[in-house]
């Protein structure tokens, strides 16, 4: 995906689906960064792009992994919601200037490629 750097999303689903290859990922041109101003939903697919979010973040149960990230940047509180089924999503960034990210109620797992803290606060799910 090549953007323009003043695009942004209000909210955004990442469901990529295999082709014929059986290539289901999301890719962002080098140094393209998808804006969401509001929610991201990773439902399907590899993450090979980045991806800052302002608001909350949502990982279905057939999102996978991938080379890119989740910058988790917003300037108020965040939460994120994964399904217990979900295998993983990609490298997940916390770069907050104020708020935390939290669990949605109903949340146990968060299962990550990397966690990365840069600034603000970040409460682990409970593991039930």
């Amino acid at each position: 995906m090549d953007l323009l750097t003043s695009t942004a999303f209000y909210n955004c689903t990442l469901n990529v689906q295999p082709g014929c290859g059986g290539n289901n990922a999301i890719s962002t041109a080098a140094g393209d960064t998808i804006d969401v101003i509001n929610d991201l939903v990773h439902t399907d697919g590899v993450l090979n792009g980045m991806v800052e979010v302002k608001n909350n973040l949502t990982i279905n149960a057939n999102s996978d992994g991938g080379t890119g990230r989740i910058i988790m940047n917003g300037t108020g509180a965040q939460t994120y919601s994964v399904n217990a089924a979900a295998p993983r999503t990609c490298h997940l960034v916390i770069d907050k200037s104020a708020g935390a990210l939290t669990p949605a109620i109903g949340t146990t797992v968060l299962s990550v490629q990397a966690l990365t803290i840069s600034a603000g606060d970040f409460t682990a799910p409970t593991g039930n």
